[in-house]
């Protein structure tokens, strides 16, 4: 009966979903997933801000002024995505 179970694969599914649910409940409090909902905050923040800067920038055709704020929004987006991960 187990072989024919395993074979299916429904066995594995069972652990999958035992697993996952058991994962879910241990980071529902977790300070890392609150760590990750305020960086993502201040993601959407920053990309509210520095989006209207670099638009403003490129009407008045202020190429430096473009380029360095996107420079600057690279290196924070990827700050954000490494601390995320973290």
């Amino acid at each position: 009966m187990l072989d024919f179970l395993r074979a299916k694969g429904l066995i594995d599914r069972k652990v999958d979903q035992i697993l996952d649910t058991f994962l879910k409940e241990i980071e529902k409090g977790s300070g890392r997933k609150k760590r990750r909902r305020v960086l993502n905050i201040g993601f959407a923040i920053t990309s509210i801000i520095v989006t209207p800067l670099i638009s403003n920038a490129v009407n008045k055709g202020d190429w430096p002024t473009v380029s360095g704020i996107s420079v600057l929004f690279i290196i924070i987006s990827v700050a954000f995505i490494i601390l995320n991960d973290n």
